[in-house]
């Protein structure tokens, strides 16, 4: 039997967001919830583990409550380490969001990998600056892995000639749960008058990286910030569904690689 990741309710679903800095993909999923003529979802809580990003300046200007924990300092008073530690900070965020009725998590530039206190607790989703769907040799995810420019440039040096950003479940192993939804295929920014293959076998390390960040701005432009919305509507309304082995339905339909954005009805 296939569980809703959500079940409308006559309240939209409630939405908490994890970040790390600048919070453009949190912006851009508080707009888009309030854009929409019928509300499925809210944003009703932002957190952070570090105190210099922008979580509590995008609260004040869309009249959130938020809050800012930083991880270094909580680490250094528990008197705990390692995965103890972690599970204990997650397990604070936890509490904080069943006391503000969250129904789901958003990791929306959260530069640290949550446990079981958040991902068993809530259905918590990620998007990912690559492509979750190749495969290598060994049938795992070619592109998992890594943070900010480094996925693209992994996809760069593969050669492939288009990146996509996932949307995709959290579980305890990093990028490896179920995919909702890809988006659509977006060119890398190269340098003038060079293709992918001069600037693979040119091989320098210094203009793959600098293709890799300029191609992440554009990506997050055309992939991030159409998909995690979407998914999250998609969601609030029922659609999305999973069963016992967490393999994940849209519409009632398997999506092992999810569903491309531009392919959504």
């Amino acid at each position: 039997m296939n569980i809703p990741l959500f079940t409308p309710r006559e309240r939209p679903m409630r939405v908490a967001i994890m970040m790390s800095g600048s919070g453009t993909n949190a912006v851009k999923i508080i707009e888009y919830a309030r854009a929409a003529i019928v509300t499925s979802y809210e944003v009703v809580i932002l957190f952070s583990e570090n105190p210099e990003s922008n979580t509590e300046k995008i609260g004040q200007r869309y009249g959130l409550p938020t809050k800012v924990n930083d991880r270094k300092r909580f680490f250094r008073e528990s008197g705990k380490k390692g995965y103890e530690a972690r599970r204990l900070f997650d397990g604070s965020a936890a509490d904080l969001f069943c006391k503000n009725g969250v129904d789901l998590v958003v990791l929306a530039g959260y530069n640290w990998f949550v446990t079981e206190a958040i991902h068993h607790n809530f259905p918590t989703l990620n998007v990912h600056p690559a492509d979750l769907r190749p495969l290598d040799g060994n049938g795992e995810r070619k592109y998992a892995g890594g943070i900010g420019h480094q996925p693209i440039m992994n996809a760069i040096i593969g050669g492939e000639n288009f990146i996509h950003s996932t949307v995709h479940m959290v579980t305890e192993v990093p990028d490896g749960g179920g995919i909702l939804m890809t988006s659509d295929a977006v060119a890398p920014v190269l340098p003038n008058g060079i293709s992918l293959e001069m600037l693979i076998a040119e091989g320098n390390p210094g203009s793959i990286k600098r293709t890799a960040v300029k191609s992440q701005e554009r990506l997050k432009e055309e992939g991030d910030w159409k998909i995690f919305p979407k998914t999250l509507e998609l969601i609030s309304r029922g659609r999305y569904t999973t069963d016992e082995l967490g393999k994940i339905y849209l519409d009632g339909k398997l999506i092992p690689d999810g569903i491309e954005y531009g392919k959504v009805i």
